[in-house]
């Protein structure tokens, strides 16, 4: 069975609620392969929905990716202008991408990479010092096309000094049973000096793996990060003073190589912190000057086109000053605890999908998915493993299509610059929605509601989300609830990739693809909308995004 990591389930058949590992081979490739024949055998005997209703816009070839809002009914996104009846609705002319300037020579060196942040107390199938779970997230992330994890250190707790050396151990392993002409998973430390930990204690971690054969290096040197290790509230040269004498001394004392250093940093006193300017990334540079080799922006709090624009101001202002960038691709951020109870909607694919369109127009050296797994802000793309229930079994949903779409994207952000979008290699089936409706009377929820971070292209709404890669045309149906409530609409849907959207109504949610005569896919989320398996549930604003894929 695959529904937790995919999201899907076969059509008459019971909702279940089963482990990663029941479907999943060791290997990516492996597990990959399992899916498909899986999904081939379980769909020959689903039934395509009836529906009458009619493919409201159409989109000619060549132009742009573009959402409309406000809107009204079934909505339809894609890489071209939107048209409905025939008649222009909202059209744009494309966007041409300017031409980004140099990368930075590390990364010319090694290649633009991607990685994604990892918590180490979040493992997905057993840490502290679980080489094989290690392992099998390993060939999760890199048969997405990612090149290693930036591994998160933040307390003194017994778990972490066990779980780093089991990670760094298991990429050791993974890598030296690796296929041949499989290139090999890295890894860099982020400490976080939010729980306790301070220079010295990164210094020991530098030490310790410094030398590792898995140990990432840019310019021929071990990379280290950090987050929330710099006082935002000092002048950044003080700072930076103070990583010199209390970081790169005494590893410079013990004759080990000087790290690359490619921290996140907060603007000055912490204002318009998680989208920073230009002028504020500038100021970070300037003040920091050769105590640092690049700059990270975090960015998984805002909404994407916000994201966007921070993301470019941070290639710009490092390009500028010949440092090294990363800038991050996210899942939706929906913290629901007390102090942080914030939701960002991600307009289903959208959001994924409008950042990577930035990164590969600007062509950052380096992408950082901005989480694989903190599953207390939810803005996860790895597998989430029911077994283990971190918090509660409300948190359990699959965000993996957002890694498997940005599959895609990661091919292509890896192509030359200026390159254009990559073949369809693999016809994919993408869906996303809320599993709570946005005016929830929220009376079993202790939190209450919760604050909605919404502008025109990211608003909080009740819609099922589907995005589409397609090698030829095939007809979407997309239906959304239970019997007389059921919402449902039909899309001819076009070759490439594209994005459509129809009303949300409480209950099931079934997708159907079909080409010709051909049944390709038929599915259902494991997951009702206002009807879980906890009945409280539907009373809470938890809003949590429930997502799924299906390859065919």
């Amino acid at each position: 069975d695959f529904h937790l990591l995919s999201g899907v389930r076969p059509t008459n058949q019971p909702t279940n609620r089963i482990a990663l590992d029941a479907i999943m081979g060791f290997w990516g490739w492996q597990w990959q392969w399992q899916l498909q024949v899986a999904f081939a055998i379980i769909t020959t005997s689903s039934v395509v929905l009836s529906t009458t209703a009619t493919q409201l816009y159409h989109s000619p070839p060549d132009s742009d990716h573009q959402r409309l809002s406000p809107h009204h009914g079934p909505v339809v996104e894609s890489v071209v202008p939107w048209v409905e009846d025939g008649a222009a609705r909202g059209h744009s002319t494309s966007r041409s991408m300017p031409m980004p300037s140099p990368l930075h020579p590390a990364a010319i060196a090694a290649g633009k990479q991607v990685f994604a942040h990892y918590m180490l107390c979040f493992a997905a199938f057993g840490g502290h010092g679980n080489t094989t779970g290690y392992k099998r997230e390993m060939a999760i992330a890199q048969t997405a096309g990612l090149d290693g994890f930036a591994i998160e250190y933040l307390g003194r707790d017994s778990y972490y000094a066990p779980s780093a050396a089991g990670m760094f151990e298991a990429c050791e392993e993974f890598n030296a049973e690796r296929p041949q002409g499989t290139p090999e998973f890295k890894l860099f430390l982020i400490i976080n000096f939010c729980c306790g930990l301070n220079l010295t204690d990164a210094v020991l971690l530098y030490k310790t793996y410094h030398n590792s054969s898995c140990a990432h290096q840019l310019d021929s040197r071990p990379v280290f990060s950090s987050w929330s290790a710099v006082d935002s509230h000092l002048p950044f040269q003080a700072e930076a003073a103070r990583w010199e004498a209390g970081f790169y001394e005494p590893i410079r004392t013990a004759g080990l190589p000087r790290p690359f250093f490619l921290p996140f940093i907060y603007p000055a006193n912490y204002t318009n912190a998680e989208s920073p300017s230009l002028e504020q990334q500038n100021a970070i540079l300037d003040g920091f000057g050769s105590a640092l080799d690049g700059l990270w922006y975090w960015g998984c709090a805002p909404l994407a086109d916000a994201v966007a624009l921070s993301s470019t101001a941070t290639v710009t202002a490092c390009r500028s000053a010949g440092k090294f960038v990363a800038t991050p691709v996210s899942g939706p951020y929906s913290p629901h605890t007390k102090g942080n109870n914030r939701y960002s909607p991600s307009a289903g694919g959208k959001a994924v999908i409008d950042t990577w369109t930035e990164h590969i127009a600007s062509q950052p050296d380096m992408v950082i998915f901005t989480t694989w797994n903190d599953l207390g802000e939810h803005h996860y793309v790895g597998p989430y493993n029911l077994d283990l229930n971190y918090f509660d079994p409300d948190n359990t949903f699959p965000h993996l299509a957002y890694l498997e779409l940005s599959a895609y994207f990661i091919r292509w952000y890896k192509s030359p610059p200026g390159s254009p979008a990559p073949v369809v290699l693999e016809e994919t089936l993408f869906y996303f929605y809320d599993l709570q409706g946005i005016n929830n009377t929220c009376v079993n929820d202790p939190l209450g509601p919760g604050v909605v971070n919404q502008d025109a292209l990211f608003p909080s709404e009740n819609a099922l989300y589907a995005t589409v890669l397609l090698r030829a045309a095939a007809t979407l149906v997309m239906s959304s609830g239970a019997s007389s409530e059921i919402v449902s609409s039909t899309f001819q849907v076009p070759p490439g990739l594209h994005s459509f959207q129809i009303a949300r109504r409480a209950g099931p949610q079934q997708l159907t693809l079909t080409r010709g005569v051909t049944l390709l896919v038929n599915v259902t989320g494991t997951e009702l909308v206002n009807a879980t398996h906890n009945p409280t549930y539907a009373d809470r604003c938890n809003h949590q995004t429930f997502t799924g894929y299906a390859t065919f």
